[in-house]
């Protein structure tokens, strides 16, 4: 799109990212179609090693699981909540480790402080997005959204880390919760 129009060009900015004015915030419904052909081009390249990838990923899922679930500090903690387990017969694909944190913005700190990158993603919860502001809901009207978005901390859990990484994240995490 070509315009001369400066309100025109950043409508057209935001209807191609989901409506966004700013990251996480939604001024109306809108799509997400920015792949180009240099991005399918790396796609076919990649595309073959998904499987392989997605078996990484769940790996240092079920990683974060167990040391979770062996640690004398974590497992005392209350608040702290991993995502469920699959369901019988289904085969999860983990893009993000979501964990509900207490104290999570300090949590975070202490990770970005120790070389571990984490992720806070979705702050704003949907029926507080710009979008839906004239459907007039108030904080407090959606509890479990607004506790959820002030305490999720996404994990790394990408395919090209190791099984050490793993480890270490979650004795950050633990030097954390000790102090």
């Amino acid at each position: 799109m070509v315009t001369g129009d400066a309100g025109r060009a950043e409508r057209a900015r935001q209807i191609r990212n989901q409506g966004q004015d700013a990251p996480y915030r939604h001024r109306f419904l809108a799509g997400n179609a920015r792949l180009d052909a240099i991005q399918s081009a790396i796609l076919r390249v990649r595309l073959p090693r998904i499987e392989e990838w997605n078996g990484r990923r769940r790996a240092h899922a079920a990683l974060y699981r167990k040391l979770f679930a062996e640690s004398s500090v974590l497992s005392g903690i209350e608040g702290i909540r991993l995502p469920p387990e699959p369901a019988g017969g289904e085969v999860p694909n983990y893009h993000q480790f979501t964990v509900r944190f207490p104290r999570r913005d300090e949590l975070r700190t202490h990770l970005s402080e120790a070389g571990v990158q984490s992720g806070v993603y979705y702050p704003i919860p949907v029926p507080f997005q710009p979008v839906f502001a004239s459907l007039g809901h108030k904080p407090g009207s959606f509890p479990q959204a607004e506790a959820a978005a002030r305490e999720v901390l996404s994990l790394p859990v990408h395919q090209h880390l190791a099984a050490e990484d793993v480890e270490q994240v979650v004795s950050t995490i633990e030097d954390f919760y000790r102090r």
